[in-house]
């Protein structure tokens, strides 16, 4: 994996928790790029964690232009070009001791 920011510093926050039940009651898995489905069911058992945004990415090449198709790059020697759409998760994650544990292991 590699990231591109560094992580910040947890906040205290007293409305974690309401605001985690919130997210995770509005989520379903049509909102979820097909692949990250069980990332992020397995993030968001974490009661320290929630996913805010994920992209899987996606690949756009030769007639696949669709900025938004979950297509894997096929094997083949007739793609010149590929343009990669970035991927990634972001989650909340609480200013705990169990949040920080999971930071730490994150860092």
């Amino acid at each position: 994996m590699e990231t591109f920011t560094e992580p910040k510093e947890l906040a205290d926050n007293p409305y974690f928790q309401d605001q985690r039940r919130e997210m995770l009651a509005g989520l379903h898995d049509g909102m979820i790029d097909i692949p990250l489905i069980e990332i992020v069911k397995g993030i968001n058992r974490l009661p320290c964690c929630f996913t805010l945004q994920c992209c899987y990415g996606h690949f756009l090449y030769n007639d696949q232009k669709d900025p938004y198709n979950l297509k894997p790059l096929p094997v083949t020697d007739n793609i010149a070009r590929v343009e990669y759409k970035i991927a990634y998760i972001a989650f909340c994650i609480e200013n705990s001791d169990e949040g920080r544990i999971l930071l730490d292991s994150l860092r």
